[in-house]
């Protein structure tokens, strides 16, 4: 949960940072940071920074909308009652739920190296990939 958790919120923040650097840290605030939701923010503030957005067509953008959409069902999740004769089938959503979290990991990795790699293309001598790895 950590992972996805975080993976979301540091490109939320650095999606932030992003538009404030190109666009004006009050103008993102006002109009943009909170009336968008992350694939949104992927989509809209590069195009408003650089003049050309990525593709939604690519891998990269359905990788976003997949750690938006996990992050969202994480972090509002909801209990599920199962009947007592039924608890085979609370197994099995256990089950099915550590799946898709252990799958939505390694994804969301994938999907923040992604957008950094998308964002080097849009920004020829930029090196957000790199960036992240003096981060760390």
């Amino acid at each position: 949960m950590i992972a996805v958790t975080f993976a979301g919120m540091a490109l939320e923040a650095f999606f932030f940072d992003y538009g404030a650097d190109g666009l004006g840290g009050d103008f993102v605030e006002k109009h943009l940071d909170r009336k968008l939701d992350l694939p949104s923010k992927y989509l809209i503030y590069p195009k408003l920074v650089c003049g050309v957005g990525p593709n939604k067509s690519e891998r990269t953008f359905e990788l976003v909308r997949k750690l938006a959409a996990l992050r969202n069902e994480l972090v509002h999740s909801k209990s599920k009652a199962f009947p007592m004769q039924n608890l085979d089938k609370a197994a099995d959503h256990h089950d099915e739920y550590h799946a898709r979290l252990a799958k939505g990991v390694d994804e969301s990795i994938a999907c923040v190296r992604a957008v950094m790699r998308e964002l080097d293309k849009l920004h020829p001598g930029n090196s957000f990939e790199a960036s992240m790895e003096d981060a760390s």
